[in-house]
């Protein structure tokens, strides 16, 4: 019985160097610098829209991910993911430049037909009432990063 757990013992070490020779060899990844990353903060006391540093132009992919918790004040206090409460209240929302607001909750991903600055802010029906803040975690990838689309089954 131990013959094979022997075998298998010294076969291992082999087999493990022979991966991470296979690992080193494969080709070093390549970061795209196009693709633009920022985090900033959206503070639920504050009325105006937080702006982001980035701008966007129509068809550029944008990935939001947010974080934190607000606390809304009032006869049933609670305490709020980005998604916030079913009415809308606590909810973080985005918008470019004068464009319609959207809903992001947590995550959000897509491309607007606009272009201009991309504005955050945390929905609230009575401003007093909110405290906290999130945490967004903002890419942009231009839309001319994409290469041409290759057709499938083209009939």
């Amino acid at each position: 019985m131990s013959v094979p757990r022997i075998g298998t013992l010294l076969l291992a070490p082999i087999l493990i160097s022979g991966v991470m020779t296979a690992r080193s060899a494969a080709a070093p990844a390549h970061v795209c610098r196009a693709i633009r990353h920022e985090i900033l903060t959206v503070n639920s006391e504050h009325e105006q829209w937080t702006s982001a540093a980035l701008s966007i132009k129509p068809d550029d992919v944008i990935l939001v991910y947010a974080s934190g918790k607000v606390a809304i004040a009032g006869p049933a206090p609670r305490t709020v993911s980005p998604k916030g409460l079913p009415d809308g209240n606590g909810s973080l929302e985005m918008k470019v430049g004068t464009a319609t607001v959207v809903p992001v909750g947590s995550r959000w991903f897509g491309s607007f037909r606009d272009f201009g600055p991309l504005q955050f802010r945390v929905s609230a029906m009575h401003r007093a009432d909110v405290s906290g803040g999130f945490r967004v975690n903002l890419v942009v990838i231009p839309a001319e990063t994409f290469p041409d689309p290759v057709v499938l089954g083209a009939e």
